[in-house]
């Protein structure tokens, strides 16, 4: 047991430490012994482990190994026995003989790290989903862009298409006038000679009929083709837009995946920082 001086000095701890509590500002519980029992105890108001002066300090306790164990010591307990877990730290109190004749102890509820643990978990899990997606979105919107390249290509490719059959069609046009011209010539020739020539008009009245049915049929394969051209520029308008839309997408995403990664740095720090409060 102690003398009259290790007394007066627990005394003053005791005096020192029932108001420290009050001074700090996150929620602690104190307690001060002698070598067997409870000098002073001051609960948390989240954590109480239900001891008072004089009763015996715990085997196992962070009073007691302090105690016995002469140097810091630091405990970590679950919710098991006082329904939120804790973290207790031990510290001997020595004597001018530098003897051990008590121990200090500091209390606190670990509940609101394991939640911040919890929580920085989570938090993590969701950013790895929002990563994971991201991924997914931006290798979809790479194919779509490609598939609209291709498709830009492709109507690029049939405009010029268009452009030859205008000119291929503007020849055979050429041709039918010709005909017609010519099938005029023979029939003025067949009815000058008269009977003799009468053959030569029927053929020739035939090659103006085939003359005016080509340049029918020509009009509307002309008309066709202006309706196609009308169409395949609208649907090239379209993708234009759509490209460009993607490759804002593909930007946006982008600027995600860099926010997300920088999230999730932020996440492992929160979550390295829980644990060290909660391993203090």
């Amino acid at each position: 047991m102690p003398d009259a001086d290790g007394d007066t000095l627990l005394a003053s701890h005791v005096s020192v430490l029932k108001n420290l509590s009050d001074m700090l500002m996150y929620d602690v519980g104190v307690c001060v012994s002698n070598l067997d029992e409870v000098l002073f105890y001051k609960p948390a108001l989240t954590l109480d482990l239900k001891v008072k002066p004089g009763d015996r300090i715990r085997s196992g306790s962070a009073l007691f190994r302090a105690v016995h164990e002469k140097r810091r010591v630091v405990i970590q307990m679950d919710s098991s026995l006082y329904g939120v877990p804790y973290v207790g730290v031990g510290n001997p109190i020595l004597d001018a003989k530098q003897t051990v004749i008590g121990a200090i102890t500091i209390s606190e509820s670990t509940e609101r790290y394991e939640i911040m643990k919890k929580a920085s978990a989570q938090i993590g899990i969701n950013i790895s989903s929002i990563a994971s997606s991201s991924e997914e979105i931006s290798a979809q919107t790479e194919e779509i862009a490609s598939t609209s390249r291709v498709l830009t290509e492709t109507f690029n490719g049939f405009k010029q298409n268009v452009k030859n059959t205008d000119q291929v069609l503007g020849l055979i046009k050429s041709i039918a006038q010709q005909s017609n011209l010519l099938g005029l010539n023979a029939a003025i020739e067949a009815a000058r000679v008269g009977d003799q020539g009468r053959g030569f008009g029927i053929v020739a009245t035939e090659i103006r009929k085939l003359s005016g049915m080509t340049s029918d049929s020509i009009g509307n394969v002309e008309k066709i083709i202006r309706t196609v051209q009308e169409d395949n520029t609208l649907v090239l308008k379209e993708v234009v837009q759509i490209a460009n839309m993607i490759d804002q997408i593909a930007t946006a995403i982008s600027q995600i995946a860099e926010s997300t990664q920088q999230l999730s740095v932020m996440s492992e720090e929160f979550n390295h920082l829980a644990r060290e409060l909660s391993e203090i």
